[in-house]
């Protein structure tokens, strides 16, 4: 599941632009008006964007997730965090 939203924050003219990217167990995201990207774990699968949206936006604000590029899909995505590989078989929306 891809998606963009829009806090409204008064960051650039644009507002403040979050694209959002949920795979492999984690929700990825890339704040390009402020240049801050991370992630953070997903555990429920059944989320929708708004509930999405406003789980990102309570981590993000709080510090709670990991601040790290978005790797391309076959880089990082094999691996966790530690680098160690990732189970065979992960749920995904």
């Amino acid at each position: 599941m891809k998606f963009t939203f829009n806090t409204g924050r008064s960051y650039t003219e644009e507002g403040q632009v979050i694209h959002v990217e949920v795979a492999d167990g984690r929700i990825w995201f890339n704040d390009t008006s402020r240049g801050i990207a991370g992630s953070m774990e997903c555990q429920n699968h059944t989320l929708s964007q708004r509930e999405l949206e406003a789980a990102i936006m309570y981590c993000y604000d709080r510090g709670l997730c990991r601040y790290e590029p978005i790797p391309k899909a076959g880089e990082a995505r094999g691996t966790d965090w530690q680098g160690k590989p990732a189970p065979a078989h992960r749920s995904h929306y």
